[in-house]
């Protein structure tokens, strides 16, 4: 979603993406992201912290997760683990309690000895560090092990820029009417590609350039997704929201006709996608193309939709910045002061406690409160007064805000909306109204999902990854998985790439699982 508020705290928080309010559940669950792919565990083998804070996870599903094979002993006193060149062995004598550790036959001496519990062997996190050549972090505010081997992917410094697109500029005439205008990039002497990508943008304006200005460095959003899916060989089409066109003004470049945006909606933003879907397959080279659609944001909410709907056929769902609840459910927790505290915890939660002392705030590791909260002082965002900054300060300074926007909404005042909160309409918000959650659709589709979301993401909350994931445990489905990415916000740093020619761990995910829909 784009940014939203001019006022000093709102400002704030929409100027970072944002993530969960796991660490204020009573009993969190634990997750693991291994390679920063959620571990999806059985209901009697899941993670655990133990009495002493540490964190435990079941080799089995791990293990084979990295690519290891995990084999038990005849009589379940032991088990080993080749990885590699590696062969670790566990072995539980009946004289001792702790399990002996070996690599390679050689005796290790740890700090936490593994679990055998209900069946299965848990082994603490520094196993992974110290025996599988593994990088380990454990995020107590979101209650999630980031499990990265050797082999994983890491930020990549983009390559010098190459031509690896024809693009070409596409103009489509809807079911009523109105003429969509999209823009197509297809790999360079491609005569038919396998896969195209469509781009399912999130709330307000945009265009299929999405052309931007930031600080002094201009750009088009899009031209990272063509290049890198192109050099993937993987088609790319991204479109204009309806009633809007290219503009010339900046940071946005984009001018809006009222009236058609007006029709930008739910429904028919459905309608429209199955429309350039059906006149995009009509291209020679497309033809036989298995189609995938990218969805970010709100775009994570219209593509199951299109999915659902099965008018046109699409092979696979991309959702970045995923939306599990409804959007009013999404606008009220932006405002609830969760979505702050990400951006806070990011950059002073030294302690990953969830909390932010005015010790740490002072200390100000990131040079924060001078650049981005204009020399603000402890004690006006300590708004409850308790000497420790938490969700509840912020929902007291946000409070005003909230009342406003809510009262908006109820009373379809438009031009309050546009003018003070962000640019949606009434038609937007009623067509929201009437869907049902992605909770409820995402569970009935079949075809593969992928969801992508950065723990810093302060747009949508990362819990409803986790909610999602564990509502596919249970119903024991297996076509969606997701990739958590620590240190990512909302749009997975994708700023990196303009101002540092950085592209993030979380996007390269995103372009090869494109890559591997065939």
């Amino acid at each position: 979603m784009r940014k939203r508020f001019i006022t000093f705290i709102t400002a704030i928080f929409m100027m970072f993406a944002l993530s969960s309010t796991a660490y204020a559940a009573k009993q969190p669950v634990i997750h693991v992201a291994l390679n920063n792919e959620i571990l999806l565990c059985p209901q009697d083998a899941q993670p655990y912290i133990d009495t002493k804070g540490n964190v435990f996870i079941p080799l089995s599903v791990a293990g084979e997760k990295l690519g290891a094979s995990v084999e038990w002993g005849k009589n379940a006193d032991s088990i080993s683990v080749k990885y590699g060149s590696d062969t670790i062995k566990i072995t539980w004598p009946k004289s001792r309690k702790n399990g002996i550790v070996k690599l390679n036959n050689v005796a290790v001496k740890t700090t936490i000895s593994p679990v055998k519990k209900n069946k299965s062997v848990y082994v603490p996190l520094e196993f992974f560090s110290t025996l599988l050549h593994c990088q380990t972090t454990w995020d107590n505010r979101v209650y999630t092990a980031f499990v990265t081997s050797e082999k994983n992917s890491k930020n990549s410094e983009a390559p010098a820029e190459a031509t690896v697109t024809t693009s070409e500029i596409l103009k489509i005439k809807s079911f009523d009417g109105y003429t969509l205008t999209g823009k197509l990039d297809l790999p360079v002497n491609a005569a038919e590609v396998s896969t195209l990508v469509i781009f399912v943008p999130g709330t307000g304006p945009n265009t299929y350039d999405n052309h931007r200005l930031v600080g002094d460095k201009e750009f088009n959003y899009y031209d990272l997704f063509a290049q890198e899916l192109g050099k993937r060989q993987v088609g790319f089409f991204r479109y204009n929201t309806r009633g809007v066109e290219m503009g010339t003004q900046p940071p946005m470049y984009d001018s809006i006709d009222m009236k058609e945006y007006r029709k930008y909606a739910p429904e028919n933003q459905a309608k429209d996608i199955e429309i350039m879907i059906t006149e995009l397959k009509k291209n020679e080279a497309l033809k036989n193309a298995k189609v995938v659609l990218l969805g970010w944001s709100e775009g994570t909410i219209i593509a199951p939709l299109v999915a659902e709907r099965k008018n046109v056929e699409i092979s696979s769902l991309m959702l970045s910045g995923y939306c599990n609840e409804k959007m009013q459910d999404i606008i009220e927790w932006q405002l609830s002061g969760d979505s702050s505290m990400i951006f806070y915890c990011r950059y002073f939660d030294t302690n990953f406690d969830g909390v932010i002392s005015k010790k740490e705030y002072l200390s100000d590791p990131y040079g924060i409160v001078n650049s981005v909260l204009g020399d603000a002082k402890f004690e006006q965002l300590d708004a409850n007064t308790d000497k420790k900054l938490t969700r509840e300060d912020f929902a007291i300074l946000l409070s005003d805000q909230k009342n406003k926007v809510l009262d908006a909404i109820s009373k379809g005042d438009d031009e309050w909306l546009w003018n003070n909160y962000f640019q949606i309409t009434s038609e937007w918000l009623s067509g929201h109204e009437e869907l049902e959650a992605n909770k409820d659709r995402l569970l009935k589709l079949t075809i593969p999902v992928n969801i992508f979301h950065g723990v810093y993401d302060q747009d949508v909350p990362l819990q409803g990854v986790y909610d999602i994931y564990e509502a596919c445990r249970r119903k024991n489905k297996t076509n969606i998985k997701a990739f958590v990415f620590d240190q990512h916000d909302h749009d997975l740093n994708y700023i990196q790439y303009p101002l540092n020619n950085i592209i993030s761990e979380g996007l390269a995910r995103i372009f090869d699982e494109c890559a591997k829909v065939k």
